[in-house]
């Protein structure tokens, strides 16, 4: 009987172990299988009160993670205020690590490039440079993902909110 139950333990533990992996390189597949959008509309006084003449943030997205475990993503950050006249665009370039740990997203960015084309004049250096190290915090951080369906997965942070990533 004691021979029974071990061996009915041991097919369960395996199968549980099986499906565990078996989940995360079907969602590993389906991650590096596409490129990867997403917007994000922020505003300010919720992600940061010290930058001061911005209102409303506009994030779009485009990342694309490599079978490697490097990815590469660029980003068009959007400022608008009832303060000035035209919008603060920021463009980055950020690149990195990434894994994939029981439907957790773990990316570790290398690197951050400034690749705007037009000097940002509505705002003062310092401004600018805050608001790319609030981007570099808010690219580091782990996130759960989910999937919708095959072309759009949700990202769920542990800190605050949910990105859609979507797939044309």
């Amino acid at each position: 009987m004691k021979k029974t139950i071990s061996i009915i333990a041991l097919v369960v533990a395996l199968i549980g172990s099986w499906n565990y992996w078996q989940g995360d390189i079907k969602l590993k597949q389906g991650l590096t299988s596409r490129e990867w959008q997403s917007t994000t509309i922020a505003y300010m006084n919720f992600w940061d009160q010290k930058i001061q003449h911005l209102d409303k943030a506009s994030i779009s997205s485009t990342v694309k993670y490599l079978p490697n475990q490097t990815y590469i993503k660029n980003s068009t950050l959007i400022f608008t205020s009832k303060d000035i006249e035209k919008p603060v665009e920021i463009i980055i370039s950020e690149s990195g690590n990434w894994e994939l740990s029981d439907h957790y997203l773990i990316v570790d960015a290398s690197e951050f490039k400034d690749i705007s084309t037009t000097p940002i004049t509505q705002i003062t250096p310092e401004q600018v440079e805050k608001l790319k190290t609030l981007f570099k915090i808010n690219a580091q951080q782990s996130r759960k993902i989910d999937v919708v369906n095959d072309r759009t997965l949700l990202l769920t942070s542990l800190a605050h909110g949910s990105t859609v990533l979507f797939s044309q």
